[in-house]
């Protein structure tokens, strides 16, 4: 217990003085500027602090509570790029939620945690996945307490000081990293990019399909694809627990899904392009057995990659790398007493 409170002392002293050193380091930046005449672009010291505070917000947290140092310190947004497969895949979404601030802590790195009542690691997600599917490309963003970090809120940090801490990020974690979560790629990403659930709205399915799967798909598909409705039934659920009542069964429309389909026979795959959106709709397994007629079990299914939607065309999160969002609108400003009087009585 000692050891733990001594741990999350150090913590809040290592937070608080990386804020000063981002402080120190922008005053020094200033005088130097001046010193040079002031050249265009630079920012005061003044605002540079105030900008720094306003991102890393306050929290709610008491002053002895062990997150509130981690809630309030400067962080760094990282996006990863992971697969998920052999026993992995087994591994529920909730569990990924525990075994992923692990392998950070594993690898060095301190996640910042959310600033309310219930304090958690702040990370962010793509879709979760149905236990037992793989997957080839999947993302989580994370805030880490990096040493620098508060330079990186500043603004200090260039393309080429990010893509150094990220290969320096993805290299410790693919030596922690538990078996069968492998890391494919982590990057730092820069102010004003647009998160992963902004971003997401198709993805890739492979499908392993039996022989006789083969065959009805390989009879059955285009005319399928053609059809302008594939109703799929879903079974009612049965209460999950006091208070919390069930779902109706009910018909969806699996057509409304499917963005493209392709059967490759000779490799008995199944490949599918899905929409993804925050209206419900059929899940992929429920697609799958609207198009072939058969439920195939979810371990049969393996998520290729996440996509995103980037100059009209669907490309993978880690192809699309930094996607800015537009800049704002500008204010119309109307100015008081400025208005022409209306002409009085002649």
């Amino acid at each position: 217990m000692l050891a733990e409170v001594r741990a999350e002392r150090e913590g809040r002293e290592a937070s608080a003085a990386a804020a000063e050193a981002a402080e120190a380091a922008a005053e020094a930046a200033a005088v130097e500027a001046e010193a040079m005449g002031g050249a265009p672009g630079l920012v005061p010291v003044a605002n540079l602090k105030a900008r720094l505070r306003g991102l890393t917000g306050r929290s709610i947290l008491a002053e002895d509570s062990a997150f509130k140092a981690a809630a309030e310190a400067p962080f760094s947004r990282v996006r990863i790029l992971f697969t998920k497969e052999g026993t992995m895949a087994f591994m529920g979404h909730l569990d990924l939620l525990r075994v992923i601030p692990r392998m950070l802590r594993r690898a060095g790195y301190e996640a910042a945690f959310s600033r309310g009542f219930n304090p958690v690691p702040r990370m962010s997600f793509g879709p979760a996945l149905p236990l037992g599917t793989a997957a080839l490309e999947e993302v989580v963003e994370v805030d880490l307490l990096l040493p620098d970090s508060a330079e990186d809120m500043a603004g200090l940090w260039g393309p080429p000081e990010r893509a150094r801490v990220g290969a320096a990020i993805e290299a410790r974690l693919r030596e922690v990293a538990p078996p069968g979560l492998g890391i494919v790629r982590a990057r730092v990403m820069g102010p004003g990019e647009r998160r992963i659930g902004e971003l997401i709205v198709a993805a890739d399915y492979g499908v392993a399909l039996s022989q006789a799967e083969v065959a009805e798909a390989a009879s059955n598909l285009e005319a399928r694809l053609d059809a302008g409705s594939l109703p799929v039934e879903r079974a009612a659920v049965g209460r999950k627990g006091r208070g919390k009542p069930g779902s109706e069964a009910k018909v969806l429309d699996a057509r409304a899904k499917i963005l493209a389909a392709r059967l490759d026979a000779e490799a008995g795959i199944l490949h599918l392009r899905l929409r993804h959106g925050d209206d419900g709709g059929a899940r992929p397994r429920e697609v799958v057995e609207a198009l072939i007629g058969s439920i195939v079990p979810d371990h049969r299914f393996c998520r290729e990659r996440l996509l995103a939607e980037v100059d009209g065309r669907l490309v993978s999160i880690g192809e699309a790398g930094a996607v800015m969002r537009p800049p704002p609108r500008p204010r119309e400003v109307v100015r008081v007493g400025e208005a022409e009087a209306e002409p009085g009585p002649s």
